[in-house]
């Protein structure tokens, strides 16, 4: 999807705005053998208006930020398998910003997050 429709900063009587549209990338490898899989993702996103009625009437802007997760699992047999992933492992934050980028609304850092399990199909 592309538009040119901006949101002009300056202008608070702007009305129109293309809210949640922006550039993002993603590059994913992939590895399956016999009962061995694995996969790592990277994604990015571009700076995006998350909102253009945000607090106090100000846009939201969410700047730009990228992940990387990645997955691995082993079949123990045809129906039982046993994997470990993890989530964000580049400890990335979001920002989001208002009118100026210096206009911090919020930064959250989650940090990574990882999990193990058995996965049982029947």
């Amino acid at each position: 999807m592309d538009s040119d429709a901006e949101l002009n900063v300056s202008d608070v009587t702007q009305t129109f705005a293309l809210e949640g549209l922006g550039d993002s990338f993603n590059a994913i490898g992939y590895y399956e053998n016999g009962r061995l899989e694995a996969r790592v993702a990277w994604n990015r996103r571009d700076r995006f208006l998350q909102t253009a009625v945000g607090f106090g009437g100000e846009p939201t802007f969410v700047q730009p930020f990228s992940q990387i997760d990645a997955r691995f699992s082993f079949a123990m047999a045809p129906n039982f398998s046993v994997f470990a992933e993890g989530v964000n492992l580049a400890n990335e934050r979001t920002e989001k910003v208002g009118r100026f980028d210096n206009q911090i609304l919020l930064l959250e850092e989650t940090g990574p997050r990882y999990s193990v399990g058995v996965r049982m199909e029947f």
